[in-house]
């Protein structure tokens, strides 16, 4: 199906606890075709999700352009936050950081230092 993703459908994807996740996310699994939307949507998308505890769009957009061209690397001094991500669901997401972040997040990791 061709179609075009209104901000309530990529709401309901990411959001676990929308009433329409599961819809949403078996809707979004059986494309063939990329779903079509604009900044505007992602924009307000951004907006609804900001204080739900949900990765922010913008990693999601990164961790699906990561899929998509799994050669490579998503370069953030955000390591904390993309070393819990996985693409294609199991696989890690391969990262450039900065050496100090990547140092501190692994020592609070192995219980060196308080998070």
């Amino acid at each position: 199906m061709q179609g075009i993703a209104d901000t309530a459908l990529l709401v309901a994807f990411v959001s676990s606890n929308d009433r329409y996740h599961d819809w949403a996310v078996s809707l979004v699994e059986d494309q063939t075709e990329p779903l079509l939307t604009c900044e505007s949507v992602l924009s307000e998308t951004a907006f609804h999700l900001r204080s739900s505890g949900n990765p922010h769009l913008a990693d999601l957009c990164l961790i699906r352009m990561s899929e998509l061209y799994p050669h490579h690397k998503v370069i953030t001094t955000d390591c904390e936050d993309f070393s819990a991500y996985w693409r294609n669901k199991r696989d890690f997401i391969p990262l450039v950081c900065p050496r100090r972040r990547i140092e501190a997040w692994r020592a609070s990791a192995e219980g060196l230092i308080a998070a």
